[in-house]
């Protein structure tokens, strides 16, 4: 039973294991921030004790405290609060003995929490935290982006995180963006709404609409309250509120809880592009970046290109061999193909069966017949020896063509002007690279 808890109807002073969880799981941790909620808690109650604030000032202490209070399980004191939100926007009076008498019992609960973990059970569990799960395939220190103008703020914030993180540091908008769609952008973006050249709703707003940046997750750390503000901030994407003056422990406990999350979250998303066995990308990423380059290639009337790959004698080496060496076949093909392409430009897939794509933006016929030949004589050059007696070594054909995107035409067309480039090096001989003469640039 967790503390403060009775019958089913009684109040809920403190769920401990509700609040363990919202705060990313760690005991230890959590313990650790009932003493400072136990803090704000008093010093609320001394704010709000004998009417000395006039009511705009109580509900923003309401606001601050009902958020705490609903971050860590205290249940019974995010209701009261919110109920003094509400009796004070319906211009009513506020019941301050019915909230002191839930404070009271609020801090009861608090005392019982921690005192049951005193005695090495908090070490105890600490000890045996495990490590995330999940992983990204980029294990590095992650960085956060914080976009305060308050040089004092900004180290407050960056003091609680810069042990665990790398910190880069935005004085406005216009350099937070900046910033964001670099080559190197942040893991996660700490914002306030009021900065300088453009507000921190704005810069949440762009970065949530451009393709680059969407998935970057944003925390709104302000000293504004309001649940409209917040409505509208998680409205435009950002995923969190933190409401100053902040607390070091429960800052570092969200930036962790929601960079695990988009660890999580990175990593499906790389599966579900993501060849298994060859580790290219697949056919349904491959699809994606066709529209895409298609959309802007109408945009620019540039022309891309693509090139179609395919293993010579495929089937011999299953019949001959089995499936497993067919694999490490098509493994070993894969990394040679992908080696000649150019690094964050080139888009190399697994197609198919023992088929392989190649996008090429902003290539044009003759720089994708260079590309296709180069292409055929790395795997030529590998040496790799087939299992059938009769052929001698691995080999690939390779099919290319370039378009400029037309309102009457598709990325479909272009591919199938690749494959049937492809079958002309087929039946020519094998072990080649064609290219589609008829060029409808």
């Amino acid at each position: 039973m967790n503390a403060g808890e009775g019958h089913d109807s009684d109040p809920v002073y403190l769920d401990v294991e509700d609040g363990r969880l919202r705060i990313g799981g760690d005991l230890g941790v959590y313990v650790e921030l009932l003493g400072l909620f136990k803090a704000e808690v008093v010093a609320a109650r001394e704010e709000l004790a004998g009417n000395r604030l006039h009511r705009e000032g109580q509900a923003a202490v309401l606001h601050r405290l009902k958020g705490a209070a609903a971050n860590l399980g205290a249940t019974a004191l995010a209701q009261a609060c919110r109920a003094g939100e509400e009796a004070i926007a319906a211009d009513t009076q506020l019941d301050f003995n019915q909230l002191n008498e839930i404070i009271r019992e609020t801090l009861s609960a608090i005392e019982a929490a921690s005192g049951a973990q005193r005695g090495g059970e908090v070490e105890k569990r600490q000890a045996e935290r495990a490590e995330p799960q999940w992983s990204s395939p980029d294990e590095g220190r992650r960085t956060v982006l914080i976009v305060e103008d308050v040089p004092s703020n900004a180290m407050t914030v960056a003091t609680a995180l810069e042990e665990l993180y790398e910190i880069q540091l935005a004085m406005d908008g216009t350099t937070a963006l900046e910033m964001a769609q670099s080559e190197d952008p942040a893991d996660l973006i700490l914002v306030d709404i009021g900065i300088p050249n453009i507000d921190g709703f704005e810069v949440c707003r762009r970065l949530k609409q451009n393709e680059r940046t969407r998935n970057i997750p944003i925390i709104f750390v302000t000293g504004r309250s309001g649940e409209a503000e917040e409505e509208h901030g998680l409205s435009l994407g950002a995923i969190d509120f933190i409401h100053k003056p902040i607390s070091p422990a429960l800052l570092r406990a969200r930036v962790r809880n929601h960079l695990q999350m988009k660890q999580q979250a990175d990593w499906l998303r790389s599966a579900s592009r993501t060849d298994p066995l060859t580790g290219l990308a697949n056919r349904r990423f491959a699809v994606e970046q066709l529209e895409r380059e298609w959309r802007r290639s109408l945009r620019s009337e540039n022309s891309f290109a693509v090139v179609m790959i395919d293993i010579d004698n495929f089937k011999r080496i299953n019949d001959t061999a089995g499936h497993l060496a067919g694999d490490d076949c098509l493994i070993g093909i894969a990394h040679s193909i992908a080696g000649t392409a150019r690094d964050k430009i080139d888009v190399v897939s697994r197609w198919g069966g023992e088929e392989f794509l190649l996008i090429l933006p902003d290539a044009d016929p003759k720089g994708a017949g260079i590309v296709a030949e180069r292409m055929v004589d790395t795997v030529r050059q590998l040496g790799w020896r087939h299992p059938a007696p009769e052929i001698e070594f691995v080999t690939v054909s390779a099919g290319s063509a370039a378009m400029v995107a037309a309102e009457d035409r598709s990325w479909e067309s272009l591919v199938s002007r690749a494959d049937a480039a492809l079958y002309q090096a087929k039946e020519a001989g094998r072990d080649r690279a064609e290219l589609d003469m008829d060029w409808p640039g």
